[in-house]
């Protein structure tokens, strides 16, 4: 028997049901078996609180839980914020035990090396910067205010990206030793492993040093950042293409269920000009140099591609300088038609109990190949509307984490209320940023959403 007089089966079947409705953000056990005054046949006096809480879902709950629990027990479920007793609210204030409070996710620090000044948002805001070429390289930061330049020459560009950005993210969570480090790439370090290659053929398999194989291996940024800050912590690597940056996300979020505090997680790529000749064959590239700044204006196949490193700070908890709330994430794969997508989207807007019209912003992942963009120009005219809309990949091309970016853009967008002409697709600008979805695609295979929500005060 727990404390309450519950047996732990039930206790635990209670707090499963709770869970399963996403509107319950807290659930306070008050009465005679919060004080420890109950009998054997005592009632469960349980009251919650949230957003949308409707009379027909206190009903629903209080079936389905006392569906399932077995006699002596019977749970009576009231709503909180509907209470008009002052003297009830004020025991359940005093006297209620929390047993259930729905988990958070708060994006603590953030930073991303990419084609843009993205290292600092205000920069960013000043302007585009214009490319006119094959694919987009990342702005190279002035390494030698991170590390020695002696490491800064036997590293890749994404390594050293990928150490910059965690460590700035996490000066900014305030955090110096993550509960776990996780990385997603959909890549790895092609440009050493093209170092090695080119090398094996030129000495004809002899004389190999093995430094550019071993760096060259998915894992080294992850492993880089936790030998350089001496954390012995969980160190994971997703390699799940272009679901790689989602895969390292809901791995985070599993951690800080568990309870875990700090949890730094990034994703990122690199273009090479022998990767990109390879994949031009496939006719997935844009197959000359492209504008970035007119990307959507051209007729021909394919994508421009591109390159960043992104890394945040996952928390459950918030803290005076945090950007945004994570709220859910969904991935889908190999949708049949736009009907199919449309159903995810909406499925997915109903389990965070929200409608179309309340999402202030939509990011979306339009790459410049023509048949792809074409689902997301449906969408925004048939199922957003009125929405306001942005996007990306012309400011960080197409690759397989090119989420990562969109991840990083949205969380600064609700921090600083505010984003750039240069990435509107309409003129609908809300009055008040509250909710963002990111909607992208890889070649309308991989698909995911994420939705981002403003801060809320306690």
């Amino acid at each position: 028997m727990s404390e309450n007089g519950i047996s732990e089966k039930s206790y635990k079947l209670i707090i499963k049901s709770f869970q399963e409705f996403n509107e319950i953000e807290k659930v306070i056990l008050f009465g005679s078996r919060a004080i420890g005054n109950y009998k054997s046949g005592s009632d469960i006096d349980i009251a919650v609180s949230g957003k949308n809480i409707s009379d027909n879902l206190i009903t629903k709950l209080s079936v389905l839980i006392n569906q399932k629990l077995s006699i002596p027990y019977f749970v009576d479920i009231i709503n909180f914020k509907t209470i008009k007793n002052e003297a009830l609210k004020e025991h359940i204030e005093n006297f209620g035990k929390i047993i259930y409070k729905k988990k958070r996710y708060y994006i603590n620090g953030t930073a991303s090396i990419s084609p843009q000044n993205t290292l600092d948002y205000g920069n960013f805001l000043n302007g585009i910067n214009e490319y006119e070429d094959i694919f987009l390289k990342s702005v190279k930061p002035n390494y030698k205010n991170y590390m020695k330049p002696i490491e800064a020459r036997r590293m890749s560009k994404t390594v050293k990206n990928g150490i910059i950005c965690s460590r700035i993210a996490m000066q900014e969570a305030e955090t110096d030793m993550p509960d776990a480090i996780i990385f997603g790439t959909g890549l790895g370090i092609v440009s050493d492993t093209e170092k090695f290659l080119e090398k094996m053929l030129i000495d004809k398999e002899q004389f190999l040093t093995p430094t550019a194989f071993i760096q060259s291996t998915h894992n080294t940024v992850a492993g880089q950042i936790a030998g350089r800050i001496k954390c012995h912590n969980y160190n994971f690597t997703y390699v799940n293409r272009a679901f790689s940056f989602e895969s390292a996300l809901l791995d985070a979020v599993m951690h800080i269920k568990e309870g875990k505090k700090n949890i730094l997680v990034g994703g990122g790529d690199e273009m090479t000009e022998h990767y990109y000749r390879i994949i031009k064959k496939t006719k997935m590239w844009k197959q000359q140099a492209t504008k970035n700044t007119n990307l959507l204006k051209y007729e021909n196949k394919g994508a421009l591609c591109g390159e960043a490193v992104s890394f945040f700070v996952l928390s459950g908890e918030k803290k005076s300088g945090t950007y945004a709330e994570l709220s859910d994430l969904k991935t889908f794969y190999k949708p049949e038609n736009i009907n199919e997508t449309r159903n995810n989207i909406q499925s997915f807007l109903q389990k965070n109990n929200i409608r179309t019209s309340d999402i202030d912003l939509i990011i979306t992942g339009h790459s410049g190949n023509k048949e792809d963009d074409e689902i997301f120009n449906e969408l925004l005219s048939y199922d957003f509307p009125e929405t306001g809309a942005a996007y990306y990949k012309h400011l960080c091309g197409e690759f397989q984490t090119a989420s990562a970016f969109a991840f990083w853009l949205g969380a600064n967008i609700l921090k600083n209320q505010t984003y750039p002409d240069f990435i509107k697709l309409n003129d609908k600008t809300p009055d008040k940023l509250k909710n963002i979805l990111i909607y992208n695609h890889y070649f309308n295979i991989n698909h995911s959403l994420v939705l981002l929500r403003e801060i809320e005060e306690d």
